[in-house]
């Protein structure tokens, strides 16, 4: 049987050292993509599936510690980081975020080998031991011993249906493309499968799985993406490693209860970055949300940059508000677009309550946003007192957009408890 051909990718701002990288891999049968940005690596992780990340720590839009952690929130692939410094300090950092090996600058290709092939046997030996299980859904998958669990019960999968769950699930939110389920799945038996086959392989694996097979996205003409609700059943895999948030250990479900009681209404932020995948994860989370026939209508307008952070928070919010939300590294205007959720094609509205159905529906997505942020371990605010003029003319809004809050994301400095809630004999009345 031959080898699986490795794929590696390799973030690297150094051009020309990452052809000659390249250049010395192809004699170890190992293919070699490389990305010279942050932002360009966590395109190529979406959109292709890796066996190992080789990540210098220094790179020109940012380093690899904060990389490793966008990493880590959904992918377990290995990850050997690459340096110029030797501090035991710096070292034991990259350990903690979660990266597997180190290796010092300068290299040679055979050292480099050498730490791949120790972290494959360490695979192996992991996988013999049977301790390697994943959660998506409802689902509990046992990777070393070929068993699914739905909740409590066993679920019969053929062996074709398990390497294609194994292959998903393993890559959360990538695509796998068609080529990469033959060459991980049939290629070493000598086979080819065509397109309608291996639709008929997915079609029966969602049906076996229930109502998990809903997470298996269709991405047209390209393959397949296994995207799990992480807001209703699975805490997205991270490391809470700094300052007060260090309570959850990884990989620890979480409950929509549990995201439900944990979430709170945060003024005082520490002073730390959000990264645009931990962004872009919320808003996706937001998408998720049911509308007025899928009419989709929510917009939502991430402010960043220093200079209109200040602007946003002292011109367009009241003062109060301006303070509570003054450390916070991202402000996000939701807003919804008029006349379209609540409405007929005709233009005329369904019922009375018109737009109330576009607030309504915007409601319902910046939930799951909140709740997303939860679970990645970030503290929010929403603030409905705004000067929605002046809201519009800094971010230039259009005039279809109602502008209807603000919301501060950033990571909690403080830990306040609930307010007192409601009982359920209160708001409720059976007839």
């Amino acid at each position: 049987m031959p080898e699986k051909k490795l794929r590696i990718l390799y973030v690297e701002d150094d051009r020309s050292l990452a052809a000659s990288l390249k250049l010395g891999l192809r004699r170890h049968a190992i293919e070699l993509a490389c990305a010279y940005t942050c932002r360009e690596a966590l395109q190529k992780m979406r959109s292709d599936v890796f066996d190992f990340y080789l990540i210098d720590v220094r790179l020109s839009d940012g380093n690899g510690f904060d990389l490793c952690r966008d990493i880590r929130e959904t992918d377990r692939t290995p990850i050997i980081f690459l340096t110029g410094a030797d501090g035991e300090r710096e070292q034991i950092r990259g350990y903690e975020l979660g990266g597997d090996a180190y290796i010092n600058k300068p290299f040679t290709v055979e050292g480099l080998m050498a730490v791949i092939h120790a972290l494959i046997r360490r695979q192996q030996w992991q996988s013999g031991k049977g301790s390697e299980r994943v959660k998506s859904g409802v689902l509990t998958i046992d990777l070393a011993n070929h068993q699914v669990w739905h909740r409590e019960e066993m679920i019969a999968l053929t062996k074709t249906q398990f390497e294609i769950l194994r292959l998903l699930v393993t890559h959360p939110g990538q695509v796998v493309l068609r080529d990469q389920f033959n060459s991980c799945i049939w290629e070493h038996r000598g086979v080819f499968v065509d397109q309608n086959t291996l639709n008929v392989h997915i079609s029966n694996l969602k049906k076996a799985i229930r109502e998990d097979g809903s997470y298996i996205e269709t991405v047209h003409n390209i393959g397949y993406r296994h995207r799990p609700n992480k807001i209703l059943f699975i805490c997205i895999k991270n490391r809470y490693t700094e300052g007060k948030r260090n309570h959850e250990r990884e990989g620890d479900p979480m409950e929509l209860k549990d995201a439900m009681n944990k979430r709170r209404s945060i003024r005082k932020y520490q002073k730390k970055e959000v990264s645009d995948a931990m962004i872009e994860t919320l808003i996706e989370a937001a998408i998720q949300a049911p509308t007025w026939k899928n009419s989709q209508t929510g917009r939502y307008h991430v402010v960043r940059s220093q200079q209109m952070l200040e602007k946003l928070k002292w011109e367009g919010l009241a003062r109060f508000n301006g303070e509570n939300a003054e450390d916070a590294p991202v402000l996000i205007v939701a807003t919804f677009v008029k006349d379209r959720s609540g409405f007929e094609k005709s233009g005329e509205p369904s019922n009375e309550l018109g737009n109330g159905w576009g607030c309504y529906d915007l409601g319902l997505q910046t939930m799951n946003l909140l709740l997303a942020a939860t679970e990645l371990g970030l503290g929010t605010l929403v603030m409905g007192i705004r000067d929605e003029k002046r809201i519009r003319e800094l971010l230039s809004i259009p005039p279809q957009e109602t502008i209807v809050s603000v919301i501060a994301v950033g990571y909690p400095d403080i830990d306040p408890l609930q307010p007192k809630r409601k009982s359920v004999t209160d708001i409720t009345t059976y007839h």
